[in-house]
């Protein structure tokens, strides 16, 4: 897995000689050092000040980038209230009769993708999660488990 640039959610996996674009599951995380973190955790300002964008989970939720006593901006999470939908042009809440929300879709909760030995993406509420199994184990998808492998060890010993 490699970054494609600081501090951004997105990230590369080769899978043989294919890349694939993955993106940090939770909203705000970004991709440093091999794995998904809050962007505060990793020290980023992933946003202009008074920037908003709308939720890519929920109509009604929205996110608007601000910062607390100096630290780096990063997105706060924000809901409309009294059923209203979030207008990402109009950057507002409003009734949903004004404002259609995406259908997009989503995979299965359970279906995952092996990459190698313990490394793999599990679905989670309709979104690919990454996930790793432990030293010298690899997932094996028909049980939903990390099982014992001889052949899936991480670390080298020196």
């Amino acid at each position: 897995m490699s970054a494609i640039g600081d501090c951004l959610p997105q990230f590369l996996f080769c899978n043989g000689m294919r890349p694939q674009l993955f993106q940090c599951h939770r909203p705000g995380d970004v991709f440093k050092d091999g794995e998904c973190v809050p962007a505060d955790i990793a020290k980023c300002n992933v946003c202009q000040p008074g920037e908003m964008k709308r939720s890519t989970d929920k109509c009604e939720q929205f996110y608007f980038c601000e910062s607390k006593d100096n630290s780096p901006t990063v997105w706060r999470q924000y809901m409309c209230t009294s059923g209203q939908v979030f207008h990402p042009q109009r950057q507002e809440c409003v009734s949903p009769s004004e404002f259609q929300c995406p259908v997009k879709t989503q995979c299965q909760d359970g279906d995952y993708y092996s990459v190698e030995c313990g490394d793999f993406f599990l679905c989670v509420q309709g979104k690919y999660i990454i996930a790793k199994c432990p030293d010298w184990t690899q997932w094996k998808g028909e049980e939903k488990r990390c099982v014992y492998s001889d052949k899936c060890r991480r670390f080298k010993a020196n």
